[in-house]
């Protein structure tokens, strides 16, 4: 292979693109997200192509996302995505700062500082036999420590609402 050959062949082994759709078939057993990917640069559309995430990670990126395609040994016919992002849905992080999150502004943040902000566009639900916090918990205010309940009486009276 001259230098010209290996040159133009290590130029297609990488490629930006624009998710157009995606797709699993977990009916079918095929669990492996596969996505569309239209290459603006050389005008191709790829169709079926792996979308690889790290172990332990999903996401399944909204069309319109962008991705980078890796071609193995440079045939495009093999592609596979090996990242995405989509600007039009990220949150303001500082450096060093993580998030996850999905398009309707539901988020995980972790902050510098020592703080987790979690905002969910609906509710949080926490499915488990035993949730055990160490420090305080505070409900509309009202500490779970430190909360003074009003009408406290002796025996088997109830007492009144706990007061913020």
């Amino acid at each position: 292979m001259n230098p010209r050959q290996l040159a133009s062949r290590v130029g297609m082994m990488f490629g930006l693109g624009r998710i157009t759709a995606t797709r699993t078939d977990r009916a079918t057993g095929r669990s492996t997200l596969t996505a569309q990917v239209r290459l603006p640069e050389t005008g191709e559309v790829r169709d079926d192509t792996p979308v690889l995430s790290l172990y332990g990670v999903s996401s399944r990126p909204r069309p319109g996302a962008d991705a980078a395609v890796l071609f193995l040994g440079g045939n495009r016919a093999a592609g596979v995505v090996i990242a995405t992002s989509d600007g039009r849905f990220t949150i303001e992080l500082a450096e060093g700062e993580v998030a996850l999150h999905t398009h309707d502004g539901s988020h995980v943040h972790v902050k510098l500082g020592g703080t987790i902000a979690i905002k969910a566009a609906t509710k949080v639900t926490v499915d488990t036999p035993l949730l055990e916090v160490t420090g305080d918990v505070k409900a509309s205010g009202v500490s779970l420590v430190h909360h003074r309940h009003s009408g406290v009486q002796g025996g088997s009276s109830q007492t009144g609402e706990p007061v913020p």
